[in-house]
């Protein structure tokens, strides 16, 4: 689900993204999570933005499913965006992480223009088939919570869809790959990717960091694991 963005720092100037990864092993890379800034946001259904920043409440009367790992023999890609419309500007993440829960890799970048949430969400997906393409990962099971692009992402003929050239571009690099499945997730399991993607969208570079998770992401894949039976 596209996270709407509003932020009420300065406007900073136009910047330029590199079109490749800039790959980081272990916890360092350029990008960061920043406490300083200010922002508020909400999501495009209404939730509240500050639930990326929180582990979800345990006390809501409303039981949540809880993220669940693929099977054995299989790895998990979760991907998520986050957009603002004013400025059509947008940010995606994904985390990739095997059977047992355990962290193999992360990606977050900034998307200095995009037409819709949608689209954003679709942009993550790619993003994910391009790094598991990097890593030359195969049987993955990639969980977005955006099932409208899904749908269109796994449609016959797309080519009268708006975003029927990025699903091209989509479909070509899984193609390249062995074992992908497209599924959908709920928004209550697909938090760590969440927070990614608004970690991307005040990034100024693309990054992926692998092996070690970022500090920042600690506590919600340790939230994960502890709902594994």
């Amino acid at each position: 689900m596209v996270t709407h963005l509003e932020y009420f720092g300065k406007k900073s100037g136009e910047q330029k993204f590199p079109a490749k990864f800039k790959y980081a092993i272990g916890g360092h890379a350029i990008i960061y999570c920043r406490q300083e800034r200010g922002y508020s946001s909400r999501d495009i259904k209404g939730e509240e933005f500050h639930a990326v920043h929180a582990i979800p409440n345990r006390a809501s009367k409303i039981q949540q499913k809880a993220w669940k790992p693929a099977a054995q023999g299989s790895l998990t890609l979760n991907v998520d965006a986050a957009f603002l419309p004013e400025q059509h500007q947008g940010g995606i993440g994904g985390v990739l992480r095997d059977c047992q829960g355990r962290f193999i890799a992360t990606f977050a970048r900034p998307i200095p223009y995009t037409a819709s949430p949608k689209q954003c969400e679709m942009l993550a997906i790619r993003e994910g088939l391009d790094m598991l393409l990097s890593l030359q990962q195969k049987n993955v099971v990639l969980q977005s919570d955006s099932a409208e692009a899904i749908t269109e992402i796994q449609s016959h003929d797309h080519s009268w869809l708006a975003n029927g050239g990025l699903i091209d571009d989509i479909k070509q690099v899984w193609h390249q790959l062995e074992g992908i499945q497209l599924l959908h997730t709920p928004r209550s399991c697909n938090g760590v990717a969440h927070r990614l993607a608004v970690i991307g969208f005040e990034a100024v570079h693309a990054s992926v960091w692998l092996y070690q998770a970022l500090a920042c992401l600690l506590d919600v894949l340790q939230h994960d694991c502890n709902k594994l039976n």
